[in-house]
């Protein structure tokens, strides 16, 4: 898997809630969004995507898939070493 176009990303109480336990907030993923380095296929129909903000923070995100260009964030974390250098 190589490109994803993200477009829109779908927030609610329970993905919101989930990224703030990784102290990663919502304005974070949206500039990562914006700067994807890497994909690939993850569990369940699910993509890994690893991106980096603005500030240089490499993220991990888990997106399931919801129609056309828009993704919602199951998961969201700092990446690990092996992630980054991929």
């Amino acid at each position: 898997m190589n490109n994803i176009n993200i477009s829109e990303l779908i927030w609610d109480e329970f993905n919101s809630e989930h990224i703030s336990k990784h102290n990663v907030a919502i304005y974070e993923v949206n500039e990562a969004c914006q700067n994807v380095l890497q994909t690939s296929e993850a569990k369940l129909g699910r993509i890994s995507v690893v991106a980096k903000t603005k500030s240089g923070r490499y993220l991990t995100m888990i997106l399931a898939h919801k129609g056309d260009d828009s993704y919602y964030p199951v998961s969201v974390r700092d990446s690990n070493k092996n992630e980054k250098t991929k």
